[in-house]
Parts: structure tokens; C-alpha cells; sequence
């Protein structure tokens, strides 16, 4: 039997919150003695794929030395496609733009939006 797919517009009028973050900023480090990227398993030469890599990104508020790790004052949940708590099925976009490129990898600017449905 083939599959069925069906996508059926919807006029009702959605209640949810938009989030905003702006001015964070990822620090991706590959190039030093203690990297927040790895990669375990190599690619398949030929094909350039299957290779897995685990990350331990950290996200700033700021690129100066008085800048804070964690950015949140209490504990949250940071998803952008679905998720829990506050963000349940959280929808947006990240737009991340290269601030600077260091011996030790790059910066990386952050732009969260998105928006969640109240229940």
C-alpha cells in the first residue's frame, strides 16, 4: 500500500510567546591543547561521510574578559526545535555570523529567534 501525506491549511490564530537573544557569542575552539570539538570518527575517505564529532561549545555573553558563561541567571532549556519546559515545541531560526577567527578557532555571533504556543 504507498504511503499518504496530506498537508491541510489551518485559519485558526495561534497564542504563544516569541523569544529574542542577540549578542552571544559561541566559542569554538579546535586548535589547542584543550579543543570543545572532537571529532571520534573519521569520515569514509571516498565519500566524505560517516564521521561523528561531539562538541562542548561554550556560549558568552560578550567577546571581553568580563564576559559570562552561561548567560542565563537560572536553569533553562535552549531549544530551537522543539524541546521542554518554557521552550516546549519551540520553533525559530539561529543566525550565526564568524565575529573573529583566532589561532585557536573562532568566534561565532548568535542571533536567536523563535516563538512557543501557550497550552
Amino acid at each position: 500500500m504507498a504511503s499518504y501525506y496530506e498537508i491541510t491549511s489551518r485559519g485558526a490564530l495561534i497564542k504563544g510567546r516569541e523569544f529574542n537573544f542577540s549578542n552571544l557569542y559561541l566559542y569554538h575552539i579546535y586548535n589547542s591543547s584543550e579543543p570543545n570539538q572532537q571529532q571520534i570518527i573519521d569520515n569514509v575517505s571516498s565519500t566524505a561521510m560517516g564521521g561523528l564529532t561531539v562538541n562542548n561549545w561554550t556560549v558568552y555573553d560578550g567577546v571581553g574578559s568580563d564576559a559570562t558563561l552561561g548567560i542565563f541567571e537560572e536553569d533553562r532549556d535552549w531549544a530551537i526545535v522543539g524541546g521542554t519546559g518554557e521552550f516546549a515545541m519551540a520553533s525559530g531560526v539561529i543566525k550565526k555570523t564568524v565575529y573573529e577567527r583566532t589561532p585557536e578557532g573562532t568566534i561565532i555571533e548568535l542571533t536567536i529567534r523563535g516563538f512557543c504556543p501557550d497550552f
